[in-house]
C-alpha cells in the first residue's frame, strides 16, 4: 500500500515494515551525466574484456617478459569495476530513487534502480543527529538528508528532495529512534539523545558550534584555569592507508617493474646492439630502482607518521598552546602564544584546484598574530569538528569571531 504524506515523498507498506520512498528531483544535467555514463561504463567493460583476451591470447606478450602480463591482468578487475560502477550510477542518476529504511534495530538510507540497490545501514541505538544539508544558494534544488552515528560515517540521501518532505521525515526519524518498538524482544539501546539540525552544503560556509560533531575522538577536558582538547592519533584510517598503499605499489612496482623491463629488453625488440647498451641499460634500471624506492618510502613514512601523530591544544586566558607528538609517535613539540599576540582565531577553508581542474576543499585551524605571522594547523580533521574546535578554543580565550 502507498500513501502520500507530502509531495515527492510515499511511504510502502511492506511485511518488514514502512518504507519512506523519495523520487528524486533530478535536473536535465543529471540526467544527462547519466545517460553519458552508461555507455562509457559498456565501454569500459569491452575494454577490460578485450585486454584480458589480448593478453590469453597472444603468446607474444608473455615471451617479451612477466611484467606486461601481470600488469593487464592487474588493471582488468580494476577496469571491470569502473564499468560496473558507472553503468550502476548513470542508471540511478536517470531512473533512481532514495528510499529510507526504518528496521527494529537499525535504520538504512537505500539507492534503488529498479530491482537493484545499495544500502547503508547504522544502528538506531548509535544515531545521534538527523540534519538537513541545503544550499543557500540554490535552495530552490532541495535538501538532502543526513543521518549521523557513532563510529560512522554520514549516511546522506543520493539527490535533492523539498523541504516540505524532508522536514516531517526527519522529525518521524528522530522520533522513532527514541524509542523502543513494542515488537523488539530482548535488549535495545534507544537513542534519547538524538537531536534535529541544518547544515549548509556549501564547502566554504564556517559557522560556530557549541558541541563537537557526532563521531568526533576528541577529548574536552576543563579545569579552574581552561581548558584542554586531546585529539588522538588517527590510526590507519581510509587516506592513510589508501596512501601507505599507493607508496608500496610505487615503490615495488616502479622499482622493480621497469628496471626488469629494461634489463630483459622488455620495453621493445631491438636487434643485437652494442655491449655498452647494455651497460646504459643495467645503469638506467637501477637508478630508477633507487628513485623509485627512496621516493616510496618517504611517501610511506609520511603518511604512518601522519597516522601516529596527535595533538593536544590547552587554551586559558594567558594564552593558547598546541602540542604535538614527533613522526614517530613519541616526543611532543609544542608552540605558544600568549594571549595579547593573538589577533584571529577560526576555522578555514582553502579551495585548492589540480591540474584536471578538480576542486578539492582542505579545512585547517588558523591561527593569526598581531605581528601578521599565520600558521595552520589540523589540516587531516573534518571540518565539523575543527569548527567545534574553533569555537571552543575562542570562548575559552575570551575572543569573538573575527
Amino acid at each position: 500500500m502507498l500513501v502520500h504524506p507530502k509531495p515527492g515523498a510515499t511511504v510502502e507498506e511492506t511485511s518488514e515494515g514502512a518504507i519512506y520512498r523519495l523520487t528524486a528531483r533530478s535536473t536535465a544535467w543529471w540526467k544527462l551525466r547519466g545517460l553519458l555514463l552508461v555507455p562509457g561504463g559498456l565501454l569500459m567493460l569491452w575494454l577490460g574484456g578485450a585486454m584480458v583476451r589480448h593478453a590469453l591470447a597472444d603468446p607474444e606478450i608473455r615471451r617479451e617478459g612477466w611484467f606486461p602480463f601481470l600488469l593487464i591482468l592487474g588493471l582488468s578487475p580494476v577496469i571491470f569495476e569502473v564499468g560496473v560502477l558507472g553503468i550502476l550510477h548513470g542508471l540511478w542518476l536517470v531512473a533512481g530513487v532514495d528510499e529510507i529504511v526504518p528496521g527494529p534495530s537499525r535504520i538504512g538510507m537505500r539507492r534503488r534502480v529498479g530491482p537493484m540497490y545499495l544500502t547503508k545501514w547504522r544502528r538506531r541505538g548509535q544515531v545521534r543527529r538527523i540534519t538537513l544539508v541545503e544550499d543557500e544558494a540554490r535552495s530552490d534544488l532541495g535538501c538532502r538528508l543526513r543521518i549521523e552515528a557513532e563510529g560512522s560515517r554520514p549516511a546522506d540521501s543520493g539527490s535533492r528532495h523539498p523541504r516540505e518532505s524532508l522536514g516531517p521525515l526527519a522529525r518521524r526519524l528522530a522520533d522513532r529512534c527514541r524509542e523502543k518498538p513494542a515488537e523488539f524482544d530482548g535488549f535495545f539501546d534507544a537513542s534519547p539523545k538524538v537531536s534535529l539540525a541544518e547544515e549548509s552544503a556549501d564547502p566554504m560556509h564556517v559557522r560556530d558550534r557549541d558541541e563537537p560533531p557526532v563521531g568526533s575522538d576528541a577529548i574536552l577536558a576543563r579545569d579552574p584555569d581552561g581548558l584542554r582538547i586531546e585529539l588522538p592519533a588517527p590510526g590507519f584510517r581510509r587516506r592513510e592507508t589508501i596512501g601507505g598503499l599507493v607508496g608500496i605499489a610505487f615503490w615495488f612496482g616502479m622499482g622493480a617493474g621497469i628496471p626488469a623491463a629494461v634489463s630483459s629488453g622488455a620495453m621493445g625488440s631491438a636487434p643485437r646492439i652494442p655491449g655498452w647498451v647494455d651497460v646504459m641499460r643495467v645503469v638506467f634500471g637501477g637508478g630508477v630502482f633507487l628513485i623509485s624506492w627512496g621516493l616510496g618510502l618517504v611517501i610511506l613514512l609520511a603518511f604512518i607518521g601522519r597516522a601516529r601523530r596527535s595533538y593536544t591544544l590547552t587554551a586559558s586566558p594567558s594564552g593558547l598552546t598546541i602540542d604535538h607528538s614527533g613522526p614517530n609517535g613519541r616526543g611532543r613539540i609544542g608552540r605558544s602564544w600568549p594571549r595579547p599576540g593573538i589577533r584571529a582565531l577560526g576555522a578555514r577553508v582553502k579551495e585548492c584546484k589540480s591540474e584536471d581542474s578538480a576542486t578539492t576543499y582542505v579545512t585547517s585551524l588558523r591561527i593569526t598574530t598581531r605581528d601578521g605571522e599565520t600558521t595552520h594547523w589540523l589540516e587531516d580533521r573534518p571540518k565539523a569538528e575543527l569548527e567545534w574546535i574553533a569555537t571552543t578554543l575562542r570562548h575559552a580565550l575570551s575572543m569573538h569571531r573575527a
